[in-house]
């Protein structure tokens, strides 16, 4: 994403409400945007695929909601990602936002849900017949072990995360 955008000029074309988090427009920046309305859109088309952000167009450029926040909130553009910490992607509460690098990030994603299981980190070992446990730490793959069930190979992948993520950890 480009930090074109200005803290002056964020300011002098949206309002942010620290509390709810919500955007809205201070200033006309094309037809379509009405003072005083919520700024952007969520991008729920994509949402399995990573969408579910609120966007907002300024000046033609588009920019991630939790991003403005941030710029807003410290005057200066987020060196890292921005972690939604309930995992909500549109909700950019100051106290729900937290700069994370990407393996942050990513331990606080959900569970992807296969067929086999429905917990994080936690897949069905065909070959063993048993349940396996697995974390993703500084992009390597750490395999953990196989269980005889998928809440004990789950207990495993919590610990770990734990351990390796600390507050970022997220074990549903």
């Amino acid at each position: 994403m480009t930090s074109s955008i200005t803290y002056a000029r964020l300011h002098e074309v949206l309002n942010y409400d620290p509390e709810t988090g919500v955007f809205t427009w201070r200033a006309k920046t094309c037809c379509k945007v009405v003072i005083g309305g919520v700024a952007g859109y969520v991008d729920k088309r994509t949402y399995k695929r990573g969408g579910g952000y609120r966007y907002i167009r300024i000046d033609g450029t588009l920019y991630v909601a939790a991003q403005l926040a941030v710029l807003w909130m410290t005057s200066k553009w987020a060196p890292r990602d921005v972690d939604h910490i309930n995992g909500v992607r549109d909700d950019n509460r100051w106290t729900n936002l937290r700069l994370a690098d990407r393996s942050q990030n990513c331990a606080n994603s959900p569970a992807r849900g296969g067929a086999y299981s429905k917990l994080k980190g936690v897949s069905f070992n065909w070959a063993a017949g048993k349940y396996q446990a697995q974390i993703k730490v500084d992009y390597r793959q750490r395999y953990l072990g196989l269980f005889d069930t998928a809440e004990a190979a789950h207990a495993a992948y919590c610990a770990a995360a734990k351990k390796y993520f600390g507050e970022f950890a997220r074990n549903e």
